[in-house]
């Protein structure tokens, strides 16, 4: 891994500080940017969507197009405009960069871009909707009769609701890999709506990815290694079984396209844990990826928590809350390979790890809780967590030692 990781990371934290509350979403959206799986974020107005969006687009300096969907929107908006010089010749073609009067590109359209963001996705219809699904399908748009190739590498778009069945929105929809449903905040989470009045003014990006450091990322991210048993458990073997088992509909809406680019997804997260090897646990990505229709969220995330082998960690017969769950989980993974490899400094290190997550998660919950009735629950879960990963590290050593 390259110090470049660490880059990256500290400008996710900057993202979390910015946009209280949806951790999920922020990471989704970046692992998404760094796999070209597109991105599509649902809920109500003013709940941070396209913040998410733009501050993802704003940090990282490649070619970038953003545009608003409605009924008036043409083709132009999307593509840009077909130039009067070439017609003039019988030539119909468009420009998709944008020029000012010196000659120096100042913008550019959808199939010029690296990264795009479509807000208000489902208020595009007819051509536009149409030309979108060549884009983010195909990776191709036409010119006239001409195919030209589109630069694209991943597209965050934003809705406030699902857009009615019809067979290209269904086909539109299902190119976005990743969903996130952003609900507001609740009436009574006081906690989060102080600390979102008082968190750092939203200003300019302290540090960006370069056009070569996001490429460098996207490479490393590639590599990360993903092993025969992850693949059986969520491609061949269980999960995907499994999900038929739970519903044929939710299955039969949910394409193979979207089960296998979703390994890309499991490979950006491990990247961004500081790992070369997907796990499990990393799966968990996957409650993101099968839902079709808002009611599924809950069903689909149940059943791969519980693939994902997290669902059933408890200490003395208090199971931890989902945060806490992936910790310990993550932890214990890593020290049974530490204590087949019998290397009792990785089980030490993966501790250390694991103890640093939790005290992370204690902060967040002390601030977000502050006198709240159910801070010292909180506060007892963080003791057992602590206390799991200490059984976890006492066997693990004592296994590898043994051995």
């Amino acid at each position: 891994m390259t110090d470049l990781r660490g880059k990256v990371t500290g400008m996710r934290s900057q993202m979390k500080r910015l946009i209280i509350g949806h951790d999920d979403a922020v990471d989704g959206t970046l692992m998404g940017l760094l796999t070209g799986c597109h991105v599509m974020l649902i809920g109500p107005p003013g709940v941070a969507k396209s913040l998410i969006c733009d501050g993802w687009l704003d940090r990282i300096d490649v070619p970038g197009f953003r545009i608003a969907g409605d009924e008036f929107k043409i083709v132009d908006e999307l593509l840009g405009p077909v130039t009067f010089s070439n017609l003039k010749n019988d030539n119909y073609k468009r420009e998709s960069h944008i020029y000012d009067e010196s000659g120096n590109e100042i913008g550019v359209f959808m199939p010029a871009a690296k990264l795009s963001f479509t807000d208000e996705l489902s208020r595009f219809i007819g051509p536009c909707a149409s030309t979108m699904l060549s884009i983010l399908n195909e990776g191709h748009y036409y010119d006239g009769q001409q195919r030209v190739d589109s630069n694209l590498w991943c597209n965050l778009a934003a809705m406030n609701f699902l857009p009615d069945e019809e067979e290209a929105w269904g086909a539109i929809m299902d190119r976005f890999i990743l969903r996130y449903y952003i609900p507001r905040i609740a009436a009574t989470d006081t906690a989060t709506r102080h600390m979102i009045f008082t968190r750092p003014s939203l200003h300019e990006p302290s540090e960006m990815l370069t056009a070569d450091e996001f490429q460098q990322v996207c490479d490393e991210v590639s590599k990360v290694e993903v092993g025969e048993d992850v693949l059986d458990l969520f491609l061949c073997q269980d999960l995907i079984p499994g999900l038929h088992k739970l519903s044929e509909s939710i299955f039969d809406a949910c394409s193979d396209r979207r089960i296998h680019k979703a390994v890309k997804v499991m490979q950006a997260r491990a990247w961004l844990e500081g790992r070369e090897r997907v796990l499990k646990n990393d799966g968990l990505i996957y409650k993101h990826v099968l839902w079709n229709e808002l009611h599924e969220i809950e069903e689909v995330a149940k059943m791969v928590h519980e693939y994902a082998g997290i669902v059933d960690v408890t200490f003395d017969g208090n199971t931890l809350p989902e945060e806490l769950q992936s910790v310990v989980e993550l932890h214990r993974q890593r020290s049974e390979q530490a204590m087949r490899d019998c290397d009792s400094s990785v089980i030490v290190e993966s501790t250390n790890t694991a103890n640093s997550a939790i005290d992370d998660i204690e902060r967040d919950w002390t601030a977000k809780l502050k006198n709240q009735p159910d801070l010292e629950l909180r506060l007892g879960n963080i003791q057992n967590a602590r206390a799991a990963v200490a059984v976890v590290m006492e066997k693990a050593l004592m296994a590898a030692v043994g051995a």
